[in-house]
């Protein structure tokens, strides 16, 4: 009877890749000098996703991790890590990232608490070239997030939901500095209208936009985004009450790639907006997002036709986008 030993490297490969990447480094590694070699093997870490593990990551500590980003990306090109709600990443993690994966391409660390000012810092100061970037509910200054669209220029994905803006954080974005800049999600960010006036400008390539939960927005803000943002195809508008018929039916009217426009109805119905009747290319979602039937970060509906949901599964995730982050 063969051996495990024996197996071709492309049979074993695949068969390892149904593991988790943390059983990787603490189960199949150790077994031999051969299994150990294919643990670590380019085709196995072209994404790092952190999986269940939401305290250490791969539970080995920094220096542990450290090593593992130098060993991944010296075999092959590590492009994506996924630490989406490992609470006990740090300043120290993100710096280790920055250090050993400058070419990374897509980074997911909503939720880790710990990210401040300083790692995200010096991840944007040694990562020139980030697609994706996920920093969601970190507390993080308006600052912090300038400096990213400032070092970002092929940035074409961000979430910064639920991060505390002021209405300067987005001027380099007027001037031109994330011009690929496709979906940008900033619910619960508390925007003021100048704040958009400054992405429609620079961004007209947005495709999908999420202002959920920022009342202060005006007819204004939706006015940019009707005139400026004419590839739109999802835009999120939950929570903001003070919109009204006319503008509302403006941007349907001009944006023709539109598929959805999110709002709970009783808002808008408050605010005197009303649901515009069914035209082909676009669909207003009233109920089915006030039952829980369309949820815009993760309905595939909505995100196979234009972007991926916060990814949790790193792997699948850039498979099912296909070309779209490149």
């Amino acid at each position: 009877m063969s051996s495990w030993g024996s197996l071709p490297l492309d049979v074993l490969l695949q068969i390892l890749s149904y593991l988790e990447q943390a059983d990787l480094v603490t189960c199949i590694a150790p077994v031999c000098k051969w299994w150990h070699e294919c643990a670590y093997h380019a085709q196995l870490w072209r994404f790092m996703s952190c999986g269940s593990l939401a305290t250490d990551p791969w539970s080995i500590g920094l220096p542990g991790f450290a090593n593992l980003l130098v060993r991944v990306s010296n075999s092959g090109y590590l492009e994506q890590i996924d630490l989406q709600g490992a609470y006990g990443v740090s300043n120290d993690v993100v710096c280790a990232i920055a250090r050993h994966v400058p070419r990374l391409r897509r980074l997911n660390l909503s939720h880790c608490t710990l990210v401040t000012d300083a790692g995200i810092g010096a991840l944007v100061k040694q990562c020139k070239s980030l697609r994706v970037l996920l920093v969601r509910s970190l507390p993080l200054t308006p600052s912090c997030i300038t400096m990213i669209l400032k070092t970002q220029p092929h940035l074409q994905f961000l979430d910064a939901a639920y991060i505390a803006m002021d209405n300067s954080t987005f001027e380099p974005l007027a001037k031109g500095s994330c011009p690929q800049l496709q979906h940008l999600c900033l619910s619960g960010c508390k925007l003021q209208d100048v704040v958009i006036d400054d992405i429609t400008q620079g961004c007209p390539r947005l495709a999908y936009l999420s202002v959920k939960g920022c009342p202060a927005l005006t007819d204004g803000a939706l006015y940019d985004m009707a005139t400026r943002l004419l590839h739109l195809r999802v835009v999120d508008l939950r929570g903001n009450l003070r919109f009204t018929s006319v503008i509302a039916s403006m941007i349907v009217e001009r944006c023709k790639d539109l598929l959805y426009v999110l709002y709970q109805h009783q808002d808008l119905m408050n605010a005197g907006v009303y649901p515009i009747e069914y035209n082909e290319g676009w669909k207003f979602a009233t109920e089915a997002v006030v039952s829980g039937e369309v949820d815009l970060e993760s309905s595939h509906t909505l995100h196979n036709a234009l972007a991926p949901p916060i990814p949790r599964d790193a792997m699948r995730w850039a498979e099912e986008r296909g070309d779209f982050f490149t």
